[in-house]
């Protein structure tokens, strides 16, 4: 059989193998020469961020040295005392950038120079600090209550109602910090019914709460504002991103939205950070005093509106938490992620031979800042307490502490495991484990509570009472309050002495509700 000339392929004309090979060839050459420009390209740009790194260090380094030049030859207590006087007028330059901002908001002009020097200048009196209030809140107008709020506000409410307003008139950001129990919830949803009133304002607004508040939430907008739709985020993901979907087509069609959800929801879903909110509320707004935190992070870098948190935690006298809420409340004057303390000894850091951390604030520094934040922060904190508010309104309180008798059960009970204790303690032994101990004090602490503590099984009946002191005084309280109308609280250290509890009401058939760490937030 005849063969093909070499160097010729089965059918091929004369040359084709020869170009096939070339093509080949020049492809190879490409991908070679392209590979050797990536990697050109990669060291050039790894050498360019080396540069940009080493440039960057050595300016930080220029900053650090110019901002410790005042302080050079200084002892500690002369540099301390400087950067107080530093830190003072930094604040007086922070109040007038806060009015100054909130003019520009209005469209209004700011104050001259000369009145800024008097209302923030460093000696704040009480008429300064009310002056300081009044160019603040600049817009001030009627409020009246909604119509669609179905509620009844106390005076003190329709204060805050009136406080708020204010907030959102001046395009501030604002902490209602009442005492807990004065209505924070009623007084938020009547603020967010009255921008939809008299402001056209519909949403979105989004609420951040506690998991185990989220429906109570969504009950008290269908109670006193029926006409916002509340939608909560939670379940799977399936279920969030069904949520996702409808909530995007309400905010297009501008529809009255109300958005509910929690803290760890808010880091599971980034699309909550595409919406310009209206409003966002933060319930229990005292977990954003850490500036560090994830959760301030995410916070800050939504866009709204109005900030709104709520708090019934009374403000410390930290100043790393003052800071911190100064940050968030006005991110674009406090734009240093640093928190106070790295703030102060900042300039520090360039001292040769100084640890920037030796530099500490005396007590009265201390109380002189605090003060100047707490000034400065005014203007954005309504905070009540019960006793200013409610003195007229509410009873006296009333304490008592009732001494009870053990049962005969117990008595018999707690004598024996009395002896075993004391046996233990007095034992000939050179050491007596601490725990051991600790369990014995244990177990005559829950016997005085109930015997049935101490029973894998028990019958329900007469004996739930009858056999724990303190149980058959209670069984007797409930049986005189409960049929005259009273609200009753029962608190224990033990989930199995409310198991017990809740087996004596149902016996009794007393409707009641448990609420502890297992209880879930639906």
């Amino acid at each position: 059989s005849s063969q093909a000339p070499e160097g010729k392929a089965d059918g091929a004309k004369p040359g084709e193998a020869k170009v096939k090979r070339t093509a080949s060839s020049n492809k190879l050459e490409a991908a070679k020469s392209k590979k050797q420009d990536q990697k050109l390209k990669a060291q050039e740009e790894k050498e360019r961020a080396r540069k940009e790194a080493e440039e960057k260090r050595l300016e930080e380094e220029r900053l650090m040295k110019e901002r410790a030049k005042p302080f050079e030859g200084l002892t500690v207590t002369q540099m301390r005392e400087k950067r107080l006087e530093e830190v003072l007028e930094e604040m007086g330059s922070r109040m007038r950038d806060i009015v100054r901002r909130t003019a520009v908001a209005l469209g209004a002009a700011a104050p001259n120079e000369q009145e800024l020097d008097r209302v923030c200048g460093s000696a704040l009196d009480a008429d300064r600090r009310e002056a300081y209030m009044r160019l603040i809140h600049t817009v001030q107008e009627p409020v009246s209550i909604p119509e669609g709020l179905q509620a009844e506000l106390l005076p003190y409410q329709v204060d805050g109602l009136e406080w708020l307003v204010s907030i959102y008139a001046n395009n501030l950001h604002g902490i209602l910090a009442d005492e807990m129990g004065l209505g924070k919830t009623i007084q938020t949803i009547a603020w967010l019914q009255y921008l939809k009133e008299f402001k056209g304002n519909k949403g979105p607004h989004l609420v951040v709460a506690p998991k185990s508040t989220l429906t109570n939430w969504e009950a008290e907008f269908k109670k006193f504002a029926p006409s916002y739709k509340v939608w909560l985020l939670v379940g799977v993901q399936e279920e969030r991103d069904q949520l996702a979907h409808k909530l995007k087509k309400r905010i297009k069609d501008n529809k009255t939205t109300v958005y509910v959800t929690n803290y760890e929801q808010i880091h599971r879903n980034d699309w909550l950070q595409e919406f310009d909110w209206q409003c966002i509320v933060i319930d229990e707004g005292h977990r954003m005093k850490n500036q560090k935190s994830v959760l301030h992070e995410t916070m800050t870098k939504m866009r709204c509106r109005t900030r709104m948190l709520l708090t019934g935690t009374p403000l410390q006298n930290n100043m790393n938490e003052l800071w911190a809420l100064m940050h968030y409340l006005l991110p674009e004057l406090f734009t240093t992620t640093l928190d106070f303390q790295q703030w102060f000894v900042e300039p520090f850091r360039g001292v040769a031979g100084l640890n920037e951390y030796e530099v500490q604030l005396e007590p009265k520094d201390e109380a002189q800042i605090i003060s100047r934040l707490h000034t400065m922060l005014s203007p954005f904190l309504l905070q009540r307490m019960k006793a200013q508010v409610m003195e007229d309104r509410l009873p006296p309180k009333v304490e008592a502490t009732i001494r009870v008798p053990l049962s005969a059960w117990q008595r018999s009970a707690y004598s024996d495991l009395e002896k075993r204790t004391i046996k233990l303690l007095g034992s000939t032994e050179d050491k007596v484990e601490t725990r051991k101990v600790n369990n014995a004090l244990m177990q005559l602490r829950k016997l005085v509570l109930h015997p049935y503590l101490f029973m894998s099984e028990y019958k329900v009946g007469p004996d739930l009472y009858r056999t724990s002191g303190k149980v058959e005084v209670l069984d007797r309280m409930l049986s005189r309050l409960l049929p005259l109308g009273h609200k009753i609280l029962v608190f224990s250290q033990f989930t199995s002495v409310l198991d017990i509890l809740g087996a004596l009401l149902q016996w009794r058939s007393h409707k009641f509700v448990r609420l502890d760490g297992q209880t879930p937030h639906e």
